[in-house]
This record gives structure tokens, sequence and C-alpha cells, in this order.
């Protein structure tokens, strides 16, 4: 077997083999969206990102329901990433499984109790993104929500401390950004 579709398999486990086979819908409690849309998956992968760093993902979102494969076993997230940038790697070619690499600048991660823990990493994440009849869609990864400190500053969850803590962070995110 040719080290790509192994490498495929490995990345999507049991929805890989319909899909190279030819496409089969996933399975009713997938919520899979049976809507015609996004015909180019880096634009469908830049808008994600996009969406995800404004905070939009921190709570229930239909504009992500219709960009993911499978919306309906995705879980629902208590905590957040803080991220001062990323940015799109390149993705080997391929016809219908594309898998593109990006990179995060981590600041660090909160939670709904309102705590934060700092730590600035990079850190590089693949996400799969599959062709179906109806448009691409990204299969994997399922991650907690990658945000923008900015964001975050008037949630009510934080104590003064806390918006102390998120204001270091967003100066942070602006010196590496420059």
């Amino acid at each position: 077997m040719p080290i790509r579709k192994r490498l495929a398999l490995l990345l999507l486990g049991s929805l890989t083999v319909p899909l190279l086979q030819g496409w089969t819908p996933p399975e009713e409690s997938c919520d899979f969206q049976r809507v015609k849309a996004h015909p180019d998956p880096k634009a469908l992968l830049r808008e994600y990102l996009r969406r995800d760093f404004s905070g939009e993902f921190e709570s229930a979102s239909p504009w992500k329901m219709g960009a993911l494969l499978c919306p309906g076993h995705g879980p629902g997230w208590d905590s957040a990433t803080i991220v001062a940038s990323y940015s799109i790697g390149v993705a080997p070619p391929g016809k219908k499984v594309l898998s593109f690499p990006v990179t995060y600048q981590i600041l660090g991660a909160t939670w709904s109790d309102g705590s934060i823990e700092e730590g600035t990493r990079r850190e590089r994440v693949v996400f799969v993104l599959v062709q179906t009849p109806y448009g691409w869609r990204i299969a994997e990864p399922q991650q907690n929500p990658h945000v923008d400190p900015r964001m975050l500053l008037n949630a009510p969850m934080y104590s003064s401390d806390g918006r102390r803590q998120l204001q270091r962070l967003v100066d942070l995110s602006k010196k590496r950004q420059n």
C-alpha cells in the first residue's frame, strides 16, 4: 500500500476507507451537513482559522457545522488555547484528501472557570480536509478553540487579575507579531 494511503488511513481511521474507495456519507450521528459549500480547500481552512482565532467557536457556530465533516461527534470544550498567531503550510498534492500543516504561536490556555495558564511554545497541527460531493470539509483535528487573547479580555468569567494576565498576553502577542 502506498505510504500516502497508509498515512490517510492512520489520520482518518474508519472514515478514510470509504473516502478512498468512493465517497460514502458518514453515519447519521455524525450530523454531516448536506449543503453545497467550500469548493476551495485552502480557502475553507483559512476561513476556519480566522473564525477560530476571532473567538467564534467559543460558542455554537452554524458556519462551523457546515465546515466540519462530522460536527455531531465534536465535544463541548471547557478550555481554549490562547494564540498569538498561526500560519498555514503547504499541503502535499492530493485529490480527495489534503493535509495542511498549521503552526500556532501559543501563549497559554484558559478554562471556563476563568483560570489562565501562561506558557509560550510553538505547536504544529495537521488539518486533514476531505472532498465530498458537497464540497470540502475538515475531518481532523478535533481541537479546542485557539483564540486571540484580545477576544477574551471582556469575557465575564475573568477576575481583575485574570484580565491583567490576559492584557500581558495581548502585549506579548503584539511583540511577537512585530
